[in-house]
């Protein structure tokens, strides 16, 4: 019977009987009662429901757009050290293209100088190989000097206007000898110079070298981060 609506069944379920029927009622009044309370009901859940997805839809977009928004920021974020870091990135670039550049020119300028020293170095080469030439001729010149004073000399009493004449060209001859002697010498001294100095200038070379690998690693290491 649905005489009562605090009967063992809940509004509600009674609502719910009464769509499908109204089985349980006994009277047209209160089928028709249970009717429009259900109608009512329908009515007011639908609007509930309604505004219920519209603020879960509401909530869900708000959600979505937090969401959005935390995403550009953090986009935005990521580019902003993107860009420093490659800004950092060009500045060093630009240092290493410059440190290139100088020790290019360094190097050349070295290159320049060893050049100008393997050439006077080459010079003195020659001028010392020109003077054992003569060191050598005057040598052999001395050495025949020598003999024919030797024999002039036993000879003395005969030849003696030989003798002083051969002595005054032994003189001469041996200083000849000497001064020749101290320019092979002098000469000498000036070409391990000129070797030390070239292999001072070699060894700044190899320093720029090694440094200018050491910068260009460093380029193209930077270059392939980037």
């Amino acid at each position: 019977m649905c005489t009562n609506a605090s009967d063992d069944f809940s509004n509600q379920s009674k609502q719910q009987i009464c769509v499908l029927g109204c089985n349980l009622c006994n009277s047209e009044e209160t089928r028709s009662s249970f009717h429009k309370q259900n109608n009512e009901w329908s009515y007011t859940h639908g609007n509930q429901n309604s505004d219920h997805l519209h603020q879960q839809d509401q909530t869900n977009k708000s959600d979505l757009l937090h969401k959005q928004i935390n995403e550009l920021t953090e986009r935005e974020s990521y580019k902003i050290k993107w860009i420093e870091k490659r800004n950092e990135y060009e500045s060093e670039i630009k240092e290493l293209k410059r440190a290139k550049e100088k020790a290019t020119r360094q190097s050349i300028k070295y290159e320049e100088q060893i050049t100008e020293l393997k050439t006077k170095l080459s010079s003195k080469q020659e001028q010392i190989h020109n003077l054992l030439i003569e060191l050598e001729q005057s040598n052999q010149r001395l050495n025949a000097i020598e003999t024919q004073f030797n024999a002039y000399r036993s000879q003395t009493s005969q030849n003696e206007e030989n003798y002083q004449r051969l002595s005054r060209e032994f003189v001469i001859m041996k200083q000849c000898k000497e001064q020749a002697e101290l320019n092979a010498k002098n000469c000498e001294n000036n070409r391990l110079l000129y070797e030390k100095r070239m292999k001072e200038l070699d060894d700044k070379l190899t320093v720029v070298l090694s440094f200018f690998l050491f910068f260009k690693f460093l380029f193209v290491g930077a270059f392939l981060f980037v």
